[in-house]
């Protein structure tokens, strides 16, 4: 073939043995097959796929460790909930603790001070009973009255019936003031009514005798064994009924001795 005139002519580049053979093929209308790979190539081809393996395992264990730290921190984040559970319960038992241990120590403390204060009350008490024993008993030999005592302890009735004698000796105590009152403050204008008041005063006799036994002031009696009750005691208000009715006697018979 000839060269056209006027048309310029295109570079070519040389074709490489792989696109020769694929030129060849498309006009005998064959499939290419591929030359043999060399050693570099497959060594090539093997490292890179070693790569990819090793690229693939990697981002596997990477999702694979994302998912078990999310896990571990989930169980982190769910065991310190439950330790300042844990804390809050032990501080709420400790408060709880302590309040009882308060509670508990001013308890004892308060029972301490009711158990002092009830053996010194015992203790007061024990002291004016022994007194009051020590004072009964020689008054008690004194007046004759061995039945207030008993033959072997002081018994509240006769306790009560030896102060209710003595209630009634004062009342006839005060009785004898009360006529040197009046004596000394009519004493200054009536003479002769004084002389006769001191002859009343001289003339009447006071004395303790026992309850017991019928006691005589002046020409006064007083019958007391009527007064006793079933059990020997004297009661409390018959020996006022008779301070008041001695009274009366002795107020009739000093008017009496007056006129």
């Amino acid at each position: 073939m000839g060269l056209r005139r006027g048309v310029p002519l295109e570079p070519r580049l040389p074709k490489s043995g792989r696109q020769l053979l694929a030129d060849q093929a498309a006009l005998l209308g064959k499939p290419v097959s591929a030359p043999p790979l060399s050693n570099l190539q497959k060594r090539r081809r093997k490292k890179a796929a070693s790569s990819a393996a090793a690229a693939s395992a990697s981002a596997a264990q990477a999702r694979l460790d994302a998912q078990n730290n999310l896990t571990f921190d989930k169980s982190i984040d769910a065991l310190k909930q439950k330790m300042a559970k844990y804390e809050n319960d032990a501080s709420d038992a400790e408060s709880t603790r302590q309040r009882a241990l308060y509670e508990f120590e001013d308890r004892r403390a308060r029972a301490e001070t009711t158990v002092a204060a009830q053996k010194t009350k015992m203790a007061g008490v024990d002291a004016t009973l022994s007194t009051l024993l020590n004072t009964v008993r020689p008054l008690s030999d004194k007046l004759n009255c061995a039945e207030i005592v008993g033959t072997d302890e002081v018994k509240e009735d006769r306790i009560l019936a030896f102060l209710g004698a003595i209630e009634q000796r004062t009342f006839e105590m005060l009785q004898d003031v009360m006529v040197d009152e009046k004596l000394q403050v009519e004493s200054t204008s009536k003479t002769v009514q004084d002389a006769k008041w001191r002859k009343i005063k001289h003339g009447r006799k006071l004395g303790i005798v026992p309850p017991s036994t019928n006691a005589r002031t002046g020409n006064v009696d007083m019958e007391i064994e009527a007064n006793i009750d079933g059990g020997g005691v004297l009661k409390t208000a018959d020996l006022r009924h008779i301070a008041r009715t001695e009274s009366m006697r002795r107020d009739h018979n000093a008017h009496e001795e007056e006129q």
